[in-house]
């Protein structure tokens, strides 16, 4: 769900690297949010108030951010960001880099309300409502963490509308000789972790588990459209040897060790995963069945 979070400064590469470090491995807990009172839990749309996320987001996405923003979407770049309108139970793809360009006085606050928005675990985390017109008449659209409906948006608004025009024309789908890379700020493999008693504990852990499973099953989604579309599938994740123990959500030692991890393996160069990790052993089995099956080369 942090995926928005890291988005903007991805995508402007190198010069905010040291933004994005100190986001990832300065912070703890409490500067991302703080648990509510029982009695004010049980009135508020969350379990948790995340004030001092949006607190963070509002000193690190400035002017100058969304200047730099808007220069690269001018360039013909983009930067899309999802969330979950739950009124409608539909995906909503932001493109960030038309906000930030837009030039409106409120650009910048939506901007930092859609990520915040895109971040917002359901329950867990306060939903945005959003204030829209229609028919004459004002209403509050409510928005939560994309991931509620899909971890990864991006194939769907850029690769596949690219190749389902090459098809229409009858040409071969390989959009411009495409390639898509995946990062996914998790395992794939299942970790065992103590359930706390109670509802926070329970309603964590198993939202942890709806949305890492979802993650998965988007990534044989996406591997299984960019077979069809000729699109090369890369993908990278934590591996299962990473075994740092964290002791709070937002531990600063867990979140060090595995920045130096993700710059360590970049540096030396990550071998890009070409499938999704519970495929490998059944490609491998059909690879061998199929070369036993071959005739020998004279």
């Amino acid at each position: 769900s942090t995926g928005s979070l890291i988005a903007p400064f991805a995508f402007l590469g190198p010069e905010y690297d040291a933004k994005l470090k100190q986001v990832y491995t300065t912070i703890s807990t409490k500067d991302v949010y703080v648990v509510r009172g029982f009695l004010k839990m049980l009135r508020s749309d969350s379990i948790a108030d995340t004030w001092p996320l949006a607190r963070l987001a509002a000193g690190l996405v400035d002017e100058k951010m969304l200047a730099d923003i808007a220069a690269e979407h001018r360039k013909g770049r983009r930067l899309f960001i999802g969330t979950t309108h739950l009124d409608a139970q539909r995906l909503v793809v932001w493109d960030m880099g038309a906000i930030a360009a837009s030039g409106h006085p409120n650009a910048a606050k939506l901007f930092r309300q859609i990520m915040l928005a895109s971040a917002a675990i359901p329950v867990m985390f306060p939903p945005l409502y959003l204030e829209v017109e229609a028919g004459g008449r004002t209403y509050d659209e409510v928005h939560v963490d994309g991931g509620a409906v899909a971890e990864v948006i991006s194939y769907e608004f850029t690769f596949r509308p690219l190749a389902v025009k090459e098809k229409a024309r009858g040409r071969e789908a390989k959009p411009r000789q495409a390639r898509m890379f995946i990062v996914r700020n998790s395992k794939v493999n299942p970790e065992w972790g103590r359930t706390e008693a109670g509802l926070k504990g329970i309603t964590e852990r198993a939202l942890n588990t709806i949305i890492k499973y979802q993650g998965i099953g988007d990534l044989y989604r996406i591997y299984t459209l960019s077979k069809v579309d000729g699109v090369d599938f890369n993908l990278a994740y934590i591996p299962a040897d990473f075994t740092v123990p964290r002791t709070e959500e937002f531990d600063k030692n867990y979140m060090n060790q595995l920045f130096n991890l993700g710059f360590d393996l970049g540096r030396r160069g990550y071998p890009w995963k070409k499938y999704p990790p519970a495929l490998k052993g059944a490609l491998e089995a059909e690879a061998a069945a199929a070369a036993e099956k071959s005739p020998p080369a004279r």
